[in-house]
C-alpha cells in the first residue's frame, strides 16, 4: 500500500502533475493505474521469460529469451547479470558487471536511498548491487583473479554485516588458497 503511494507520488512528481479538482485528480489517477498495471504484467512477463531463458538447453534460444526479458522490462537486473555472464567471455563480462554496479549506485542515488553501511542487505534495493558484486566475484575467481575477489568480498562484507550472501565462507578458503600459493 505504501510502495503505491510513493510511486503514485513519483509519478506526480515526475509528470509535473498537480491536479487542481477532483476530476483531474481521478483522472491522473486512472491513468497512473493503467500504467501500474501495464508495468507489473511487463515484470512479470520479463520473469517467466528469465525462467525459460535459465531452463533453455540451446544457448541461443536461451540469450534471446533474456533479450525479450529485457524488452518487457528494461530495468531487470537478473537478466542483465544473466547475460553479463552468459553472452560474453568471462573477460568480457567484468567490464559489463563492472558498470552494472556503477548504473545500480547512481539508481540508488537518484531514488534517494541512503542505506547505512552495513545494512545493504536488509533492503531488495540494496541487495540487487550485493548481487553485481557477488556476480563479479564469481567471474574473478573463473579468472583467478584472487586477489580482486578478496577485496570484492571484502567490501560486501563491509556493505552487508548480516552476511546474507555467507561471504565469510568465500573469503576463507580464498585467504587459505592465497596462504598457500604464497
Amino acid at each position: 500500500k505504501d510502495l503505491i503511494l510513493e510511486a503514485f507520488y513519483t509519478y506526480l512528481e515526475e509528470n509535473d502533475l498537480q491536479p487542481q479538482s477532483e476530476e483531474e485528480f481521478m483522472e491522473v489517477l486512472n491513468t497512473f493505474a493503467s500504467n501500474f498495471e501495464q508495468d507489473f504484467k511487463n515484470e512479470i512477463e520479463a520473469i517467466h521469460l528469465l525462467d525459460q531463458a535459465i531452463d533453455c538447453d540451446n544457448p541461443q534460444q536461451s540469450i534471446d529469451l533474456a533479450h525479450q526479458a529485457l524488452k518487457k522490462n528494461p530495468n531487470f537486473l537478473d537478466a542483465k547479470l544473466y547475460l553479463a555472464q552468459v553472452e560474453h567471455p568471462t573477460w568480457e563480462s567484468v567490464d559489463i558487471l563492472q558498470q552494472l554496479a556503477l548504473e545500480h549506485m547512481e539508481l540508488l542515488k537518484k531514488a534517494g536511498l541512503d542505506t547505512p553501511i552495513g545494512e545493504y542487505g536488509k533492503q531488495p534495493e540494496t541487495d540487487a548491487y550485493l548481487n553485481i558484486l557477488f556476480s563479479l566475484v564469481q567471474v574473478y575467481i573463473e579468472l583467478d583473479w584472487k586477489k580482486k575477489a578478496i577485496e570484492a568480498l571484502e567490501r560486501m562484507m563491509e556493505l552487508d554485516k548480516d552476511d546474507s550472501f555467507e561471504i565469510r565462507y568465500y573469503l576463507m578458503g580464498l585467504y587459505i588458497e592465497i596462504e598457500q600459493t604464497d
